[in-house]
């Protein structure tokens, strides 16, 4: 499970919210937090850098949907990271 610390992690509740630690289980995340949390030895240091997720949907019709499945796998949990 890899550990990430002193990064900026958008979290896409509102325009402000970061936090600046995160856990990775399977690809997925599953934890949020404060790099102050962090008591991982072998976290990942980000150096202040950006993390967003991949694709952030906030308006969806069905129909849009239900193409999409027969289009190509997206998956939000991916880490990106940008040197911003």
């Amino acid at each position: 499970m890899p550990t990430f610390k002193n990064a900026k992690i958008f979290l896409g509740t509102n325009a402000t919210s970061f936090a600046s630690a995160m856990n990775i289980t399977d690809g997925v995340v599953t934890h949020t937090g404060e790099t102050a949390e962090v008591s991982d030895p072998d976290a990942i240091d980000l150096h202040g850098k950006t993390v967003l997720p991949g694709i952030i949907d906030t308006h969806t019709h069905p129909k849009y949907i239900a193409d999409a499945l027969h289009g190509v796998a997206a998956h939000p949990q991916r880490l990106i990271v940008l040197p911003i």
